[in-house]
């Protein structure tokens, strides 16, 4: 049979304040088209299909609206876990009753639960989890991290192994060489929560999400990726769904369009200034940052006059001079006008004008004198 693996739909989720739920509906619609064009015959998703735990009742709707596709009009089961970001107990909800629609949902850790059988496949769904939770089924087990914990899960599981079935693990966690992205805000650093690959031997599919880029890891360990790209890191990366054939153990990749196009520039004032006149009204999101100098009013109206979907504008930050830098002694002996004289020099390169002068002296007397100590 095959299966269409996904992960990391993060419905609703921002990018720098912009809402990306008309592109995640597009995002739905797209997998269910593949679906239905490779004749897939169940979907997995890997966790993290929200971004947040209180997820915005827009978000709510357009995950009603992508099941109801799948269940209804394509029938096609669909197998889910909780990921990091996901509220358990709410996704959890109703288990029983959503697996005869054929919703399998895992909100919790449960270790002792039977795999579920569909075909030639045995599915087992790991929910995201932490030690302590692991430690409460295990409280004999010594489990000191991630990693711990998930080998002692997963020997658990393994003990009810068919042998006449391919073993097919959904999990959501940082497996050990898998490459993080920009929008994997909460990849573990380090190494003491990678689990080691050797962890999911004996499983034919591990199906995981937590990672955003696509990638396989020992051939049959497969990050299916965020279908849409969630960070301006991920500018031109491919997006993809992963197609397995549960008897050929195949995997491809099935690629997914983008309704929205991400820039990243860097460079002088000038050049992003020329960069944006070419680009002129473009809808594309950017990036852009200024590489000689600090971010001020003008340059930033200018480029977001030409760019309306300029989302992201840093600047060099400014650094002080030697002589910039005061003892408290001279600093109490300076007057206002000096002290912001010297503060302009030091950050914009030159000191105020005479109107600017005037706008400060004008708020210094409104304000009125400094409380005596």
């Amino acid at each position: 049979m095959k299966i269409l693996h996904t992960a990391d739909w993060h419905l609703g989720l921002e990018l720098h304040g912009v809402s990306l739920l008309d592109a995640q509906r597009q995002m739905v619609r797209a997998l269910a088209e593949a679906a239905q064009r490779e004749g897939a015959e169940a979907l997995l998703i890997s966790g993290d299909v929200f971004d947040r735990v209180q997820a915005p009742p827009e978000a709510i709707a357009l995950y009603d609206e992508a099941m109801a596709l799948f269940l209804n009009e394509l029938r096609i089961p669909v197998y889910l876990i909780a990921g990091n970001h996901d509220a358990a107990p709410r996704l959890g909800s109703l288990r029983a009753v959503l697996q005869r629609l054929h919703l399998h949902v895992a909100g919790r850790l449960d270790p002792f639960a039977r795999p579920l059988l569909l075909e030639d496949c045995a599915l087992y769904l790991l929910p995201h989890f932490g030690p302590d939770e692991a430690r409460y089924f295990f409280p004999d087990a010594q489990i000191a991290g991630s990693a711990r914990a998930m080998e002692v899960v997963l020997e658990q599981l393994k003990r009810s192994f068919p042998d006449d079935r391919r073993k097919l693990l959904l999990a959501h966690c940082f497996a050990a060489g898998g490459q993080a992205g920009g929008s994997d805000r909460s990849a573990q650093v380090g190494g003491s929560g990678r689990v080691p690959l050797e962890t999911f031997e004996g499983f034919d599919y591990v199906a995981l999400g937590h990672l955003h880029a696509p990638q396989t890891l020992r051939g049959f360990i497969r990050y299916a990726g965020s279908p849409l790209p969630y960070s301006f890191a991920e500018a031109g990366q491919a997006k993809s769904a992963t197609l397995l054939d549960s008897q050929t153990l195949a995997l491809r990749p099935i690629p997914l369009p983008c309704p929205y196009e991400l820039v990243e520039r860097s460079g002088r004032a000038e050049e992003l200034v020329a960069f944006a006149e070419e680009n002129r009204g473009s809808e594309a999101y950017c990036s852009l940052r200024l590489t000689d100098r600090a971010v001020d009013y003008a340059i930033e109206r200018r480029l977001r006059e030409l760019l309306p979907g300029l989302l992201l504008l840093q600047g060099q930050a400014p650094s002080l001079q030697a002589d910039a830098v005061l003892r408290p002694e001279e600093l109490s002996a300076l007057s206002p006008l000096s002290l912001l004289r010297r503060y302009m020099q030091s950050v914009e390169g030159a000191p105020p004008d005479k109107e600017q002068e005037a706008w400060f002296l004008r708020a210094l007397e409104a304000e009125g004198p400094p409380p005596s100590a």
